[in-house]
This record gives structure tokens, sequence and C-alpha cells, in this order.
């Protein structure tokens, strides 16, 4: 009794039994049945026979190997990036080994490898030993992205100084999802005249990270020029339905700016600017209304904004 495995190895307990037979003198008593419950590389077993004129029969050894137990087997990542939050952020190979202490060494499952992203690819492996014994890993899950978030920033390119303005932040991971999301509206810095630059950062939950960046310009204005009092040291005073020449410049930090257009008005009066080479200054003759009242002297140059630059008062 027993159940047979593989390379001659059994895998239940066994039953060995001797018979025999003798054409003269027999019938023949022989070794009762013998077990073999534990495991075993090798149990020896003996046993003879009878016959009625009392004379041994020998029986040749039988060896017997008994395994019962299938090996252990594990899974493993033996090669991949470990990233964040159990995510993989490069190529996963996934290797099962096992081992037996009675019937190995054990053969086990091959190399597996994960190269397509995914949010949970299980894997199985299994582990075999000489007797023909299977043992099965437990389950592996992996999680694989590869690829950065997509951030991008769009904005301005120039500015007025001291002028509210912003950018606008978008930002997706089509995998992981993001663990740290800048999207929404971000406020710009143009206290300062001259290049500014902001960057945005995207780190999606396998911790793969991109970065995008808003290159801009802010403008500052030098003036306005008399007869107009500049904003904050006063307020001009201008008879109701004059013309008001202002003159003032805008700078980038590094130079003046020639080429800009647009408009300067004060209260419902409004006129164009005009660069006037010569002064190095941009010029606008502003024909106020008959109203009188204090008013906030507007600049609006084209594409970028505007800002209040004095007050005048038209008595």
């Amino acid at each position: 009794a027993g159940t047979l495995g593989a390379n001659g190895w059994y895998t239940s307990d066994v039953t060995v039994s001797t018979t025999g037979s003798d054409p003269v003198s027999g019938p023949v008593t022989c070794t009762a049945d013998q077990q073999q419950t534990t495991e075993t590389t090798g149990a020896v077993f003996n046993g003879d026979c009878t016959n009625q004129a009392g004379l041994v029969g020998n029986a040749a050894p039988l060896t017997v190997k008994l395994d019962k137990t299938p090996p252990t087997a594990t899974l493993a990542v033996t090669a991949g990036t470990l990233g964040a939050n159990g995510w993989y952020t490069s190529d996963v190979t996934v290797s099962t080994t096992g081992s037996d202490p009675v019937s190995g060494p054990v053969t086990c499952t091959a190399d597996q490898q994960q190269t397509t992203e995914t949010t949970g690819a299980v894997f199985n492996g299994a582990c075999t030993n000489q007797a023909g014994l299977v043992g099965n890993a437990a389950p592996l899950t992996v999680k694989l992205d590869v690829t950065p978030p997509t951030v991008g920033i769009t904005g301005p390119a120039i500015v007025l100084q001291g002028t509210s303005a912003s950018a606008v932040v978008t930002a997706y991971d089509a995998t992981s999802g993001l663990a740290v999301d800048p999207s929404g509206s971000l406020a710009l810095d143009t206290s300062t005249v001259g290049p500014h630059s902001v960057t945005v950062i995207a780190t999606d939950n396998a911790g793969n990270s991109n970065s995008a960046t808003l290159e801009y310009t802010v403008w500052g204005v030098n003036g306005p020029f008399a007869p107009v009092i500049k904003k904050g040291l006063g307020t001009g005073q201008f008879k109701a339905g004059s013309t008001i020449p202002v003159k003032f410049q805008l700078t980038d930090g590094a130079n003046l700016v020639t080429t800009a257009t647009g408009t300067i008005t004060i209260g419902s009066a409004s006129a164009a600017f005009r660069w006037d080479a010569t002064s190095q200054q941009y010029i606008a003759n502003v024909k106020t209304g008959t109203t009188i009242g204090t008013f906030l002297l507007m600049l609006s140059v084209g594409g970028v904004g505007s800002t209040d630059i004095a007050s005048v008062n038209l008595r």
C-alpha cells in the first residue's frame, strides 16, 4: 500500500509485504507486513519466508523513499524599482523560489515579467519536489506605473507691476493617480519689475514626478511725469474740459519698452498713447469732460492689462 509519486518516491504511508512460495514443502510463512509512516530519504526493509522444512529464504532488501509534504513556495519581486505606496516604477520580474527538506531540490515556476502599466496584476507560482508534490505560493499583486504625471501651466507672458495676475495649472495621472495635485489657479508675483518664472510639480501615487514652468515678464511704469502727479505723491489739479498731457515710460527691468499700444482713461475721457522717440516716453493727450471731481488715471496696455497710475481732480 502507498501512493507512488515521481522518481521512485512515495507520497503516502507505505506498507511493505513479504511473500514467497515453495513448490516442495510449502506453504511458506513470511515476515509480517511492515509500515513506513515517517518521511525518509531511504528506509531499508528486509523480509524472509520459511517453508515447512524449516528452511528460510531471504528477500532482497527494499528501499522506500517517503515524502508526504509539498515543498514551500514563495513569490517575490527580484527586479524592478519600488516607488511609493507599493507601486513599482520600472519593469518588474517576479521569481518563484522554494525548498523541500526531504525530496529536494525543487523545480519552480520560471521568472515572470510585468512590463505594461497596471493597477494590480496577480502572479501565481508553484514549486515541485522530487516526489512530484506541488506547493503553491501565495498570490502576489504587482502595481506598475512607469509614466510621470502630465502637468501644464498657462498664463500671461507680460503683466503690469502691482496688478493681479494668475496662471492656470492642470495635472493628471492615468494609472496611479495624483498624490500631489497642483491643479487650479496660481497667483503670480507682480511685485518686482523684470523676468520671472514659476514652476509647479505634480507627483503621482507611485512617486513619479513631473514639472512645468511658466516664464513671464513684469513691466513697470515710470511716471507719469509732470504736469500729472505720480500715484501716491498727491492729486493733480486740472480744469474740467481741459486737455491733459499724460507722459510715462514702460520698462521690462532692463530696457525701456517702446512698442506698446493702449489708452489713457480719465473718467469718461480716453486717448491712445504713442511712443515719442525724441523724449523717450509715451504721450497721450486726454481731452477731459466737464464733470468735476476726482478721477483715477487708468493706463491700459494692449494685450497686457490695466492699472491706475495717478489721480486727478477736475474743478
